[in-house]
């Protein structure tokens, strides 16, 4: 297995109303916890997809996202490594140059899902 460049969430904060799941992921080996049905569906298709070698869940915040935004999910694959935020209802006309700057940087792919796509996210 290779190494992950992240390893835990940097937050756990539930926002009001939200959905917690806490799962084990077979394919890291470690207890997660999602936050959100439309996390809980990526992460599915995560441990599902033969492509992807290791995740971290909630591995950073966003730049320039405002009150702590944590992208949902880093994931490594033999392509390379992918930041998945799946974005919220508020967010689907929020600017991402900062964040897609910072990845393309750090060789990190950005995809952001759109609300109603998280299902089939990890095309």
């Amino acid at each position: 297995m290779r190494p992950a460049r992240f390893h835990k969430a940097v937050t756990n904060v539930r926002p009001y109303g939200s959905h917690r799941f806490d799962v084990f992921g077979p394919k890291i080996g470690w207890r997660l916890t999602l936050i959100g049905r439309r996390a809980l569906q990526l992460w599915l298709r995560l441990e599902a997809d033969p492509q992807v070698v290791t995740y971290c869940e909630g591995p950073m915040f966003v730049p320039d996202a405002g009150r702590g935004r944590a992208a949902d999910f880093w994931v490594a694959t033999n392509d390379g490594d992918h930041l998945y935020l799946v974005a919220r209802s508020s967010e689907r006309t929020c600017p991402w140059s900062v964040f897609e700057a910072w990845g393309r940087a750090h060789s990190i792919t950005l995809r952001i899902i759109a609300p109603d796509e998280a299902g089939g996210a990890c095309a």
